[in-house]
Order: structure tokens, then sequence, then C-alpha cells
């Protein structure tokens, strides 16, 4: 008797979501693939890692009818990025259900229909017919020019952190609309018309966010010295920023002190009695300025005057000690002023 050999496992190309690993392994389990997306999903959301695993899977594991990886497993990892990205890019880092419902009905209603047309779309089956290899080519060799750009752009972020690198980021969508111009001419056209999409939504949000690409890449702390200064200045491009300003010399002359923050959280910590002022934004996230003053959702930007920020206030109580004017603003993240330790 003859036993069913199982078949190898490969990814799917066709009725795929994202990068096809998830079928591919129901395929090989014979087990029902809306089951397999659920636990994924909910297994990433506790693990993170899972995802770069997931990435991994989608650049090594061939395609169905295939034994070696192609040009569509360069498409899989891309669309996983897309997928990964696009939240951050367009919500900021807050985005769970209980947070959305805290933002305004003008704003959570389209985005709770959003999330619902995502369910739906997710226990679907969709892109019925993956991609030739000729086609799959044809995708990536158009994407790459804007590619290229953009990891230069990354690049120049980690090893030139002075240089504001948000001023380039336009040259990513008109790359990739140059080709896509270069595609329909030369009868080309429709395989660059995806790269081309994205790449002017990316370019979009980040301009819309007012991310600034300056300070590198990383999470950093910083310390105010015991030497008297006038000026204080911190910036991080992809990553998490504290300002620790509790122990400054006091003075009475004002302290000016400017923070950003690309992507990721930024926290300030300011004197107890210090007089603090403040000009700061957050184009999608949260802003935290003091007990009851938290605010969700886009374009956040609060200026106030001297004495109202961080930690607890108490009623008629006033402000003696070192005048601080912070300017501080937060692309996709979270902005937090505190008066001492949190």
């Amino acid at each position: 008797m003859n036993e069913r050999q199982r078949p190898s496992l490969r990814r799917r190309v066709d009725n795929r979501l994202v990068g096809g690993v998830v079928g591919g392994l129901a395929d090989w389990l014979n087990a029902p693939v809306g089951f397999l997306r659920v636990i994924v999903y909910l297994a990433m959301t506790p693990w993170p890692v899972l995802l770069a695993v997931y990435a991994g899977a989608c650049l090594v594991l061939p395609a169905r009818g295939h034994n070696r990886p192609g040009w569509d497993n360069v498409i899989a990892l891309a669309r996983v990025g897309v997928v990964a990205a696009a939240p951050v890019l367009f919500l900021g880092n807050s985005t769970s259900s209980d947070s959305l419902l805290r933002r305004s009905p003008e704003l959570w209603i389209p985005l709770s229909a959003f999330t619902l047309v995502g369910y739906a779309l997710f226990f679907s089956r969709s892109y019925p017919r993956g991609p030739s290899n000729e086609e799959a080519r044809a995708t990536v060799l158009g994407a790459a020019p804007a590619f290229a750009v953009a990891a230069a752009i990354a690049l120049g972020v980690s090893l030139a952190p002075d240089v504001r690198w948000e001023r380039g980021i336009a040259l990513v969508p008109l790359v990739a609309g140059a080709f896509l111009l270069l595609g329909i001419r030369s009868g080309s056209w429709r395989p660059r018309i995806a790269p081309a999409v994205v790449a002017a939504f990316a370019a979009t949000a980040i301009a819309a966010a007012g991310v600034r690409l300056d300070g590198g890449v990383g999470n950093r702390v910083w310390v105010a010295s015991a030497a008297a200064s006038s000026h204080y200045a911190q910036s991080v491009a992809v990553g998490n920023l504290t300002l620790d300003l509790t122990n400054m010399p006091r003075t009475n002359r004002t302290v000016n002190v400017r923070a950003s923050v690309g992507v990721g959280n930024l926290d300030v910590r300011v004197p107890k009695n210090a007089r603090v002022s403040l000009d700061v934004k957050v184009g999608r996230g949260v802003l935290d300025l003091t007990t009851g003053h938290r605010k969700e959702g886009l374009d956040l930007h609060v200026h106030t005057a001297h004495g109202l920020v961080g930690g607890e206030r108490v009623p008629g109580k006033d402000f003696h000690g070192t005048p601080v004017h912070l300017v501080a603003s937060v692309g996709s993240g979270e902005l937090s002023v505190y008066r001492g330790n949190p």
C-alpha cells in the first residue's frame, strides 16, 4: 500500500494575501488557510520577531512550481515591507483598538472602516493569479532605481546624521515616476505602476507627518551637564530619545531646548520647578504633556505658557525655577514631557 507523499513546502503565488507563506504552509499541512492566518496574525502580536521570520521565508522559500527562489521572492519581501511599514507611516505607533476609539469620530470612523475592510480581505482569497517570472522580473527591475535612492537615503541617515535627509525623500517618487514614463514609451509600463504608487504614498506620508530624518538611528539618553548653557539640541531620525534636564544648573536666563525624533518616541524630563513654555508637534501618534492632557491622532500641535506642562500640576502653584523654552517634534510616534522623573 503506497502512502501519499506530502508535497514540498512552497509559497503560494495565487490566492495569496501578502507573501504566500501561510498559504503554502496550509497546502503543506492540508489545513484551512484562514485558520492558519489567524494563528500567525495572533502570534505576531506578542512576538514581532515572527514578522522577520515570515519575511525571511518570503525571500528564501521557492514559489509553487519552482525549485529555487526567483524574482517573485523579491516582490513577496517588498509586500511584507509595505504591510509592516504602512501603519507606522500613516497612523503612527499607537494603532490599537482602544487608542483608536479615543480619537475624534471623524478620524476613527474611517480608520475603523479601513480596518474592517482589511480584516475582510484577510479572511478572503485575493490575488487569484500570481505574476509570471517575466512580469516579476520587470516589476523588480522597474522598482530598482527608486529602491536604490531610498536605500541610499537610509544609509545616509545612519552614516551622516547631521544632514536633513527627509529633504531628499521627494527624489524617490520622482525617480519611480520617471521610470514609469520611460515604461510608457517602451510599452512596459504596467509592472512599474505599483512601485511608483507606493513610492508616492510613502513620500506623501513622510512629508505630511513632518518627519525629520537627522540625528542617526538608535536609542539615545542625553543628560544635561552641570555646566551652564542657554541652548541644547538633540535629534534622532529613527529610534527613541530621552532628554533629562532635571539636573541642569539653575539660571534666570531662558534655556532653549530643541529636540526631534523622526520615527519613534521622545521623552523630555524638565526640573520640577522650571517655568516651561512649549512649542511641540506630533505628526501622527501621541502627545502626552500632563495628567489628563494626553492627545492621540494626526497633526497634534500645542503651544503653552509657563508652568502648564509635565507631571502633576498643583492648582495655583507658581513655578520660580529656570525658564525653559522647549521646541520639540515627533513625526510618527509619541512625545511625552514630565516634571522630574515619571
